[in-house]
């Protein structure tokens, strides 16, 4: 006869069966359950993903910045161009605003 305990064949074990090996065959067969390894590989997958992101992120910005800064110069230098061509250089006179 055999005493029932943790590791003996339950009810709805295979026979030879343990407890232990019903736990692991419950785990890991019926895919229920990320293993220690897929776990950090998809955290791995998914930081390198976000650093692309924050890479693009902080080109386009910079990227952004210079075409605002060109954009000022650009205008600037039309602005120049018109007062050559336009406008009297007088030295006493404050420079216009909105011109």
């Amino acid at each position: 006869m055999i005493l029932p305990g943790p590791f003996s064949p339950g009810p709805a074990g295979r026979p030879g069966e343990n407890t232990l090996s019903r736990v692991r065959r419950l785990g890991a067969a019926d895919g229920r359950a990320f293993t220690l390894v897929e776990t950090v590989m998809a955290l791995g997958i998914a930081m390198l993903f976000l650093a692309a992101i924050f890479t693009l992120l902080s080109v386009g910005l910079t990227t952004s910045k210079d075409a605002s800064d060109d954009t000022v110069i650009g205008l600037i230098l039309r602005d120049v161009a018109n007062r050559i061509r336009g406008e009297k250089m007088n030295a006493s006179a404050p420079p216009r605003n909105g011109s």
